[in-house]
């Protein structure tokens, strides 16, 4: 797995926050890696969104505000730990018929109708 990068906030409670979820990370990462795999939101992990693995950090998921102020410092080690997760599934070949897309609805685009 990448390495972290701290990015050091002024407020205390927010550096604390950082610091626990780098830590958690980089101490038991398939814990957050199966959480996500097992949150319904991400297809069986299979929907790749940093912002989701966020979700995963009991700090950041309390509430509503702590959604908005523990966003950034819960950033880095989400989208560490979502970059684990896009190299797992892409590297992935149990499934043939995985990788096949198959649309679900037409986009109609500006000029179209």
């Amino acid at each position: 797995m990448e390495q972290i990068k701290q990015i050091s906030f002024a407020e205390n409670d927010r550096q604390k926050v950082e610091d626990e979820v780098i830590f958690a990370d980089q101490n038991d990462p398939e814990k957050f890696i199966q959480r996500y795999i097992d949150d319904p939101r991400s297809f069986d992990g299979n929907y790749i969104y940093a912002d989701l693995f966020k979700e995963q950090f009991d700090q950041y998921r309390e509430s509503k505000e702590s959604r908005n102020r523990y966003n950034s410092p819960a950033h880095n080690a989400a989208a560490v730990l979502a970059s684990e997760q896009y190299r797992r599934v892409t590297a992935n070949r149990s499934d043939a018929e995985r990788d096949n897309i198959e649309p679900t609805r037409r986009h109609y685009w500006v000029g179209d109708i």
